[in-house]
């Protein structure tokens, strides 16, 4: 099914390239199969779409937690706060940030 979702959201974006949600989809089927590089890149293309959108951001700190290069994820993490301090998912994902580097500063 997987390959599935995949063709489909690759085809949606030959269709439109420069949907932003087709990206983020993208992105999260990267993301979803260990491919945190490549989901990166359909990531910042979104965010470039959405700039004031959390979603590409907390994603892309996903992401780079997943690779370990905790200033970008600290950094993505932060972005999402800023666009949209109430919104839920980002606080979430900034809450278990904080926790997972209790022992750094972010």
């Amino acid at each position: 099914m997987k390959k599935k979702s995949k063709a489909a959201y690759e085809r949606a974006l030959e269709l439109d390239p420069s949907d932003p949600w087709t990206l983020l989809y993208l992105g999260n089927w990267h993301y979803g199969v260990d491919e945190d590089r490549k989901a990166i890149e359909f990531f910042e293309r979104a965010a470039r779409l959405l700039p004031d959108i959390p979603a590409p951001f907390w994603a892309m700190g996903d992401a780079y937690s997943s690779l370990g290069i905790d200033s970008l994820a600290t950094e993505n993490y932060k972005r999402a706060l800023s666009i949209c301090p109430e919104d839920k998912c980002s606080n979430r994902k900034w809450q278990r940030w904080l926790k997972s580097c209790k022992d750094e500063e972010v």
